[in-house]
């Protein structure tokens, strides 16, 4: 008895408020035990991935709670909330039913102060967005007439060899185009290469990036993009022939040029797209 009680006191410490659709908690993995003395686990999530059990504290304030999606099938929603009274190094956890979901991240800044992310399941996304009267932002498509075509002349062995993109816009209104964003690093890595030669590939050379700065170039009906990546930078081609390439470009396209993007009020307002094409490289 004693040590039942004991358990369900401990226990408190990290439950909800009855009337809380959900709380926020600071909290800690931790292996589910039943030792005297201690408090059982709550089963805990990270998206749709089972992280074992959780150890929450006291529920924190949180508000200007957002749902969105980050995915272009709208499968893959995140909570974000602002957060109040959140310790440097605690990690937050989002309890909703019986389950703790733990944060994919959380930091601060001059807008907001701290805040917090949770990716959540769609099925429970709608089930809280219902319960919380918190309306899921989805992406629309954007890259209706969008297409996209890439060349190359002949090269050299020894000289740059670049790879051209041109991407033309038909469809109606206007699309977002980003550039940059990726190139921070030996080569802009939105562009992606795989180079064969008789039937044999060559190795990819490896080189990440770390961002970069980027700009919107708005496109309307008819209107075009040229980009230009050296394919020396993913593969070494020391000899002459004809080499079969592989090419694809992932864009990022926006409905406007204002706020698209921007967290937490337009964080759905972006749309994925890869450009995908294959062409004959001659190398002399």
């Amino acid at each position: 008895m004693r040590m039942a009680i004991l358990m369900g006191v401990l226990a408190m410490a990290g439950s909800a408020r009855a009337d809380a659709v959900f709380t926020i908690h600071p909290g800690q993995l931790i292996e589910n035990t039943m030792t005297p003395g201690s408090a059982p686990g709550m089963p805990a999530q990270r998206g749709s991935e089972p992280r074992g059990f959780a150890k929450l504290g006291a529920a924190l304030a949180h508000k200007n709670a957002h749902l969105f999606s980050q995915s272009n099938d709208n499968q893959n929603v995140v909570l974000w909330v602002q957060l109040d009274g959140l310790a440097d190094g605690a990690w937050p956890f989002l309890r909703f039913g019986n389950i703790a979901f733990q944060a994919e991240s959380s930091g601060s800044d001059s807008s907001f102060g701290k805040s917090a992310t949770f990716p959540l399941p769609r099925a429970t996304a709608e089930k809280l967005a219902a319960a919380a009267k918190i309306p899921i932002q989805d992406r629309r498509r954007l890259d209706a007439g969008l297409s996209a075509k890439f060349s190359a002349a002949p090269a050299q062995l020894g000289q740059p060899m670049p790879i051209k993109l041109l991407v033309k816009h038909s469809g109606k209104g206007k699309v977002g185009f980003v550039l940059g964003g990726r190139n921070r690093g030996p080569r802009d890595n939105r562009f992606a290469f795989t180079v064969t030669r008789n039937g044999k590939p060559l190795p990819v050379i490896e080189a990440h990036d770390f961002g970069g700065l980027s700009t919107i170039k708005m496109l309307a009906k008819g209107e075009t993009v040229e980009l230009s990546a050296d394919l020396a930078s993913w593969v070494k081609i020391t000899q002459p022939g004809k080499y079969e390439v592989t090419c694809s470009y992932g864009a990022t396209l926006h409905p406007s040029a204002d706020h698209s993007g921007q967290w937490p009020d337009h964080a759905q307002d972006v749309w994925d797209w890869t450009a995908k094409g294959k062409l004959t490289l001659v190398v002399e």
